[in-house]
């Protein structure tokens, strides 16, 4: 949380600073993501099931840094970033690596429990966490508008980072054909599922995920039974 902290006290205008807090507490798109990972928190939520999620958060719900990122590096490649563009882009780096090892750990996690996670529920929890980055993407941060970054190019890095998030996750599970297929026609209809009701509303992303809390096959974390 320092590299956050950084980014606020770099706005002396306290005025400022609660403005741009108030933007963030009232954005529809992250009201949505904080809502969902809420519902993960749930006693209701397996061990297994937390863990997937925490793989998905860190994987796929920080993905705008990468966004970021690369509109920083083409500032910097033709000469118009200030100083603290570079600043930006660094930090934004660090963020990104500590992002991916929490991510990594999370799946390394995985595959040390004996009760692992369904192949179904991984499909449906790395979907749910791509709708919610994409509307995030498109409604929250408008990178078309500000960052010059097309609804295509976003759909290929989500579709990038969900196949590298969904192989890792089925080697540790020990299901490894799964991951390695090549996209069907199912999976590209997925995609335009995702940017359609990104852009439209789409269903309710939290209900979908009050369902699958309450699956019977819930159980809380205990070392004799999870590992």
């Amino acid at each position: 949380y320092e590299a956050y902290n950084s980014l606020f006290d770099k706005l002396t205008d306290t005025a400022e600073r609660e403005k741009l807090l108030k933007l963030v507490e009232g954005n529809y798109s992250v009201i949505n993501v904080r809502n969902w990972l809420k519902l993960w928190m749930r006693d209701s939520a397996s061990f297994a099931d937390q863990l997937v999620v925490s793989a998905c958060l860190h994987g796929i719900l920080f993905t705008s840094l990468d966004v970021v990122i690369n509109w920083l590096e083409e500032r910097i490649e033709k000469q118009k970033a200030q100083k603290i563009d570079k600043e930006l882009h660094d930090m934004f780096v660090n963020m990104r690596f500590e992002q991916k090892l929490m991510s990594d750990f999370a799946m390394l996690m995985i595959g040390k429990l004996i009760r692992k996670p369904t192949v179904q529920f991984v499909n449906e929890t790395i979907f749910q966490a791509a709708k919610l980055e994409l509307d995030f993407l498109l409604n929250g941060l408008h990178v078309e508008d500000y960052l010059n970054f097309s609804s295509n190019d976003l759909l290929a890095l989500l579709d990038k980072r969900t196949k590298e998030i969904k192989s890792k996750i089925f080697k540790s599970i020990e299901t490894t054909s799964l991951a390695t297929s090549n996209p069907s026609d199912a999976q590209l209809t997925a995609r335009m599922e995702i940017e359609n009701e990104a852009r439209g509303g789409g269903g309710d992303v939290n209900e979908d995920a009050t369902k699958m809390t309450s699956r019977d096959s819930y159980q809380k974390i205990t070392f004799d039974e999870d590992f």
